[in-house]
């Protein structure tokens, strides 16, 4: 049975946006290591295994924080305000107003805060942005974030390209456990709910020669979820790393770097 959850793509396309252009332009290259967490207990687990909060996840959780000081420094205080109200009416059908009248009430004010400070804690645009994000739930608005770029196979084929150019770097003689040898993770087991997840994303067709894997028409055909970035070339086994291959297609990247493809259904024909 297909899962449904409530996702409001209204107001993540701006973030998925930010980060499609960080990563498939380079424009936040300075960014990276701190956005994966280089050297950390979560970038190894989620490299090494598949984890439903995935490396993905991570990212955007981080690549948002730092957008956020971003715009605290050079954004346009309108619109992020804007914004961060458009965010707070879907998730919780309140304005700014009544989160700050809110925020007065559940966080009086402290014995380090001045009367200078206390009676000009929202009298300025980011007075207001710092009341509104300390209520906006990041870890929802990743996973609504993640729902638009997961589909997107190309920009997961140069997310995974950068998180292997840190994988390459893992040394046998640290990461014994989850190393098959220098720069080189060990081949996992996917779980079924990654199977199912990649399965539906790419409609359960070959991305390459697109036939049908479904089973439900043509049957005998191999079914190969496949690394977009190799194990060898320093891939992860994050879930954003597999797409659904047939098994000619799988032969052939024996041969040589197939990557991803291009390869979309689409609605209908607009020229017959």
């Amino acid at each position: 049975m297909v899962h449904y959850e409530r996702v409001i793509f209204n107001d993540v396309y701006t973030l998925a946006n930010e980060i499609w252009r960080g990563v498939c332009l380079n424009l936040a290259e300075h960014l990276f290591g701190d956005c994966f967490g280089l050297g950390s207990n979560d970038f190894i687990q989620r490299v090494a295994k598949p984890t439903r909060h995935t490396l993905l996840h991570y990212f955007i959780e981080e690549f948002y924080e730092h957008l956020l000081n971003q715009f605290q420094h050079h954004g346009n205080e309108e619109a992020v305000i804007e914004d961060y109200a458009s965010i707070i009416r879907n998730y919780y059908d309140l304005s700014p107003d009544d989160i700050i009248r809110y925020d007065t009430e559940n966080n009086p004010r402290s014995d380090e805060e001045d009367d200078y400070d206390y009676a000009h804690r929202y009298d300025s645009p980011w007075g207001v942005i710092y009341t509104l994000r300390s209520y906006i739930p990041v870890s929802l608005i990743a996973h609504n974030a993640f729902q638009v770029l997961f589909g997107n196979r190309d920009f997961l084929h140069k997310f995974n390209s950068i998180a292997a150019q840190y994988v390459s770097t893992m040394k046998m003689v640290d990461h014994p456990v989850v190393l098959a040898r220098d720069g080189i993770l060990r081949r996992q087991s996917l779980p079924t709910w990654v199977k199912r997840g990649v399965f539906f994303r790419d409609k359960g067709r070959c991305i390459f020669c697109t036939r049908d894997l479904t089973g439900t028409i043509v049957t005998g055909e191999e079914l190969h979820y496949d690394h977009i970035v190799p194990l060898a070339e320093g891939g992860t086994n994050d879930p954003t790393n597999f797409q659904l291959l047939c098994g000619q297609c799988n032969l052939k990247k024996g041969k040589r770097p197939l990557g991803t493809s291009n390869l979309y259904p689409v609605y209908w024909e607009v020229d017959e």
